[in-house]
């Protein structure tokens, strides 16, 4: 009787602390690492133009217990890098137009983007409410990494926007001629790895979308 007692107190305990744990997981989903990843790379770009240009704008974040604010910039800049990102993937290279492209590809032909998108929405909700929780990480982990890909764009096109913030700096430095040719070459390096990082995500994006089509068929 005693056993069982504590068995059942055991059990209790266990199913309070997995409720309190994924609650926990749930708040710290919100701060994805995605956004970290790409203001941890846009807060060096700023940090390492204003050490050269403007130095005085660095004394706050230098002070004393700023670690707090630079973790808040940091994450917003992660935010910011992804809208970035996101919208040039989507609206700027129309790569939002595939989602569309991949449904009536499969069978859905007759259905406008407003139910598409409506479907699309759907197909996440049955996947939150499967019971198989490994299935949703897997779409949550693509999900992510089209994330990162998309905010690192968007550093990646921050940085070539300090860049040319620099230009007269990079001139005086080495000349017309050769200071041109950087700039050149920085843009065409900007360009590949823009580009890189677009199709990556492009091709996590697609994934999500043709597998939840292959899942929801019924």
């Amino acid at each position: 009787m005693i056993f069982n007692d504590i068995n059942k107190n055991l059990a209790y305990m266990k199913t309070t602390l997995n409720k309190i744990l994924d609650r926990i997981a749930d708040v710290f989903s919100v701060f994805d690492f995605s956004f970290i990843i790409s203001g941890m790379a846009a807060f060096i770009m700023i940090y390492t133009f204003l050490s050269f240009s403007y130095r005085e704008a660095l004394l706050l974040i230098d002070s004393n217990n700023s670690w707090i604010f630079i973790i808040f910039i940091i994450y917003i800049l992660g935010l910011i890098m992804f809208a970035l990102g996101r919208y040039i993937r989507q609206e700027v290279f129309g790569q939002k137009k595939s989602k569309y492209q991949l449904f009536k590809k499969y069978g859905f032909s007759s259905e406008s983007d407003e139910e598409i998108d409506i479907l699309f929405s759907q197909y996440w909700n049955n996947l939150r409410s499967d019971s198989n929780e490994k299935s949703y990480d897997y779409y949550n982990r693509l999900w992510v990494m089209t994330a990162v890909y998309e905010g690192l764009a968007g550093s990646v096109i921050l940085a070539f926007i300090l860049i040319i913030l620099c230009f007269c700096t990079i001139v005086n430095s080495c000349g017309w001629l050769p200071g041109i040719l950087l700039m050149i070459g920085i843009f065409l390096l900007i360009c590949l790895l823009v580009s890189i990082l677009f199709r990556e995500a492009k091709k996590n994006a697609e994934t999500i979308i043709i597998d939840l089509i292959a899942r929801n068929r019924h």
